[in-house]
């Protein structure tokens, strides 16, 4: 059996695969969000995944945050394992909830982390905004490789099929 874990040793990259059989630690850090965790539209601004969320600017600078289901699976109830339906769903198709987006407070969108080090065990994306520019961003843009427009089966399909778009 394999796993995908966020390791020291992969600093930067979407993700590095280690067999569940090593004695290796696996540690959370900050890295630029996997394509796939990701819609195709709009392109995901200054995105950084931190093993528990999405986080990144929209086109209108918005900040939006996306919470990954732990179990990893989509079209489920907030336990992460519950069945349910259409958009009453809390995790939509892609395994994440939906988006919370907090309009800009500031001119400049720019993405953080918290912790000494992007890298270092327990770092977590947090973004602000300045009046001024602020240069070296460490997390790139991101196209996402998953469709927009998906729903959870059922319900009564009047919002589902774009409710965890961004």
């Amino acid at each position: 059996m394999r796993s995908i874990y966020f390791i020291y040793s992969c600093a930067f990259v979407a993700s590095c695969v280690v067999d569940d059989a090593t004695e290796e630690i696996a540690q959370e850090v900050t890295v630029s969000c996997p394509a796939g965790y990701m819609l195709t539209s709009p392109v995901a601004a200054q995105c950084c995944w931190d093993g528990t969320k999405t986080m990144f600017f929209r086109p209108d600078n918005s900040l939006a945050s996306r919470t990954r289901n732990p179990y990893g699976t989509g079209c489920k109830a907030s336990n992460g394992t519950g069945a349910c339906s259409g958009d009453a769903c809390f995790y939509g198709p892609n395994g994440f909830a939906r988006a919370v987006i907090t309009a800009p407070t500031d001119t400049y969108a720019f993405m953080i982390y918290t912790g000494a080090d992007p890298t270092a065990p327990g770092a977590r994306c947090s973004g602000t905004w300045y009046q001024n520019v602020h240069a070296g961003g460490i997390f790139t843009g991101v196209t996402g490789t998953y469709p927009t427009g998906q729903g959870c089966p059922g319900g009564n399909g009047s919002t589902s099929s774009y409710a965890w778009d961004y």
